[in-house]
């Protein structure tokens, strides 16, 4: 991902409290993109450039971090909604339908359990709705769960 400064200054930055390590998991730059897209911005993709990530785990050790996807983005989600922003809504149906109905976009050959990551969205709702969100920035609050 590349930002401008004053697009990312004006954007607060990451979440604090999403992403690796925090106690909401994951979701950190889908948040970023969509506080963007909210302000009016363009998002661009590239098949031009490509990242490799190191350190592919086993299936049974890729678990966790299948459920933590999952309650990263639900919380992420349920931050929109306590901050009024209903069309968040749409992106959130939907992904909620493909992940309950529908194979995932990139499987590797395993498709996750669809309780696995029923279980991971339902722990999100939770943490989103017991985290407090500062409605002006769009942001969740840094307090511990």
């Amino acid at each position: 991902m590349a930002f401008r400064k004053n697009v990312w200054e004006e954007l607060n930055g990451l979440d604090e409290m999403l992403g690796a390590g925090t106690a909401l998991y994951a979701a950190e730059e889908t948040d970023l993109i969509i506080r963007a897209l909210l302000k009016g911005y363009h998002v661009y993709e590239t098949p031009s450039i490509c990242i490799t990530h190191s350190g592919f785990c086993t299936w049974e050790n890729g678990k966790p971090l299948i459920q933590g996807y999952m309650c990263g983005l639900a919380a992420m989600y349920v931050k929109y909604l306590k901050c009024g922003c209903w069309s968040a809504l749409v992106p959130s149906l939907y992904q909620t339908w493909r992940w309950a109905f529908d194979q995932p976009v990139a499987d590797f050959g395993r498709v996750p359990s669809r309780w696995l990551r029923a279980k991971g969205f339902v722990q999100g709702i939770w943490r989103g709705m017991r985290t407090p969100v500062d409605r002006s920035k769009c942001l969740f609050v840094n307090r511990a769960l």
